[in-house]
């Protein structure tokens, strides 16, 4: 649809041009060749005139019509959308497999392999390129969590560690029309939770120039590792070896 959208305008540009440059023709044949068009006179200086400020009207009706695509294309809103994957996990739904509790404390460590790396893609769905995006992960009942190359940590608490992280694409980084911009990966290494007393929560935001906030709540699955063995193969794998 967008294609054939440009097509369009660009055959009316096209269009316009050529009346323009006819109405030039016609004006300069009245006043040497005497044409009246059916105007009724002979005066070739009325006639000139009429033909001028019609063809003025057009050519001004033309540019309008340009200068209001134009103002239409570049002010548009982007359409962003994010997903973050996690290794064994459907996008945008966390699932991990709970390690061994930690003494004197009822936190428990996510089993460190593939599962705590995440893929994170950010989709433009309009037709209009986003500016200055950026994306934020905020983590609720995490702690321990590391730094992650490439992420900036925003927020972090004594004792618990990072709780929020966030990407700049920065202003000379558009993410265009039906582009999948994939990010830096997004790990929990060292990550711990405490699913027996708060629901782990990931909340991914994002955001550009003219885009309203879009938080994404991703309830997280902590999973023993009996309930993990029969969450692997419902997912197809048989068998998973730490």
């Amino acid at each position: 649809m967008k294609r054939l959208r440009q097509v369009s305008l660009r055959q009316w540009v096209v269009v316009g041009t050529v009346v323009v440059i006819v109405g030039s023709v016609v004006i300069v044949a009245m006043a040497y060749a005497g044409w009246t068009l059916g105007l009724g006179t002979h005066d070739r200086g009325v006639t000139v005139t009429v033909a001028l400020t019609a063809d003025a009207l057009f050519a001004g009706l033309v540019a309008t019509v340009l200068a209001l695509s134009a103002y239409w294309a570049a002010s548009g809103t982007a359409d962003l959308h994010v997903e973050l994957t996690f290794n064994y996990s459907k996008p945008n739904e966390p699932v991990f497999k709970l390690g061994t509790p930690l003494p004197g404390t009822s936190w428990r460590p996510i089993e460190p392999f593939k599962q705590n790396r995440a893929r994170v893609v950010v989709y433009n769905r309009s037709k209009y390129s986003a500016r200055n995006a950026s994306v934020q992960i905020r983590l609720r009942g995490f702690m321990n969590v590391q730094p992650v190359p490439g992420w900036l940590v925003i927020s972090s608490a004594n004792m618990v560690g990072a709780t929020a992280f966030q990407w700049d694409g920065g202003a000379d980084q558009l993410v265009h029309e039906g582009v999948a911009r994939v990010l830096r990966e997004f790990t929990l290494i060292d990550a711990q939770v405490d699913p027996a007393s708060t629901q782990p929560l990931i909340v991914v935001t994002v955001v550009a120039d003219g885009v309203k906030p879009k938080p994404i709540m991703m309830p997280v699955r902590a999973l023993e590792p009996d309930e993990w063995s029969k969450y692997m193969q419902e997912i197809g794998i048989q068998t998973f070896t730490v």
